[in-house]
């Protein structure tokens, strides 16, 4: 996509792309006597036409026109500059999904035009941007990791971002191999990543989550989970997880308007470190689970069903997620296992409860892919337990 532009922030290096994005410049023959679109009008640099046109597609629903208009009103191509009125029409875009918008909102951000400076809310936006597939965004995001500028610094995090986009973008290459040599971070401890922050954009095709944080560090062969649980009058229920090295994730949505509350973990063979949940609106969870069961019994076993919905209900009226589940295959034995080192007191607390089981029966099973908190439990109880 073209630029026209360059801002320089405050206080800015001059080493980060503050560049505007602006919507794709169609050729268009200078014997026309009309224009198809905005797009074709804004070619031949007929300003007032292009925005005519485009306030009429962005009434239709157009995003695109949301980001030529901006376009032309941050650069006064109309009347006088009015930088606000873009960053409103870039930020009502960006939320609708188009990353080139979502920059736009994070350079603004970034360089206190238009909005006041806010280089913590440039980070998320950079990110959601990144993640919508913008490569400039990514390579500014890790220059904030590399420099500690709106995020703590973290030279893992600024090397992901740079080599996802080290291919398109040679200055993100050159960043990415002038970063020292990762530390091997055998001895740092786990940390808990801080969200930046949530937004829901609402797709064409659906709905989706963007998430951003930050992390002082990065512990050796750890990778960061997502963890999406929905909020209901019913309850609350696993919804979604994702998992990535990087500080971000994109994680798809049926709908934008179900209630959730999320949280990111950085996780590792030997444990992990969560952040709080947070809801769907940013606020911390008044009442948040204390651990997720899931129950597991065979089809036919209708007596492990029975005591799985009764141990399922004492448990969830304590503040934990239940989840059951038919397994696909017998179950020989009644058994209780867990992912972490850290939550075996948890699983033990969990075994007590199982006829056959007791304290001391429940296993760690570093293989199996869990949550933090979580522990899942198969019950056998026509295979010989009373």
């Amino acid at each position: 996509m073209p630029i026209i532009g360059r801002r320089a922030s405050p206080g800015d290096k001059g080493l980060r792309f503050l560049i505007f994005a602006v919507v794709l410049v169609l050729p268009w023959p200078s014997w026309a006597q009309g224009y198809a679109n905005g797009q074709a009008a804004y070619a031949q640099r007929d300003w007032v036409t292009a925005e005519s046109l485009w306030e009429k597609e962005a009434q239709e629903g157009s995003v695109v026109a949301l980001l030529g208009l901006g376009n032309l009103y941050d650069f006064g191509l109309v009347g006088a500059s009015d930088p606000e009125r873009a960053f409103s029409l870039y930020l009502e875009a960006a939320k609708a999904g188009l990353a080139e918008a979502a920059f736009n909102v994070a350079v603004m951000h970034d360089s206190g035009i238009g909005t006041p400076q806010d280089l913590d809310a440039a980070a998320s936006w950079y990110s959601f941007a990144a993640l919508g597939g913008n490569a400039r965004a990514a390579y500014n995001l890790g220059k904030f990791f590399a420099d500690g500028v709106g995020v703590e610094r973290n030279e893992t995090l600024a090397a992901y971002w740079y080599e996802t986009v080290a291919e398109s973008l040679t200055s993100a290459s050159d960043a990415f191999a002038a970063l020292p040599p990762a530390p091997s971070n055998e001895s740092a401890e786990i940390s808990a990543p801080k969200p930046l922050a949530m937004e829901v954009f609402a797709l064409p095709a659906g709905a989706e989550a963007r998430m951003a944080w930050q992390n002082r560090s990065t512990v050796s062969d750890a990778t960061y989970r997502v963890d999406l649980i929905r909020i209901g009058t019913d309850g609350i229920a696993p919804l979604a997880t994702a998992r990535t090295p990087g500080s971000a994730v994109a994680i798809d949505l049926k709908s934008a308007e179900t209630p959730f509350a999320w949280r990111v973990a950085q996780v590792a063979k030997e444990g992990y470190a969560t952040s709080a949940w947070l809801t769907d609106k940013g606020e911390p969870m008044l009442m948040p689970p204390t651990g997720i069961v899931q129950f597991e019994f065979a089809p036919d076993d209708r007596r492990a069903e029975g005591l799985a919905y009764r141990l399922g209900g004492a448990m969830e009226r304590f503040g934990s997620i239940i989840v059951y589940a038919e397994a696909e295959q017998d179950i020989e034995t009644s058994a209780v296992s867990y992912r972490y080192p850290q939550d075996a007191a948890f699983a033990a607390d969990v075994a007590a409860f199982l006829p056959g089981v007791g304290v001391e029966g429940a296993l760690l099973q570093p293989d199996q892919d869990m949550a933090p908190e979580e522990v899942h439990v198969m019950i056998a109880f026509d295979r010989g337990e009373d």
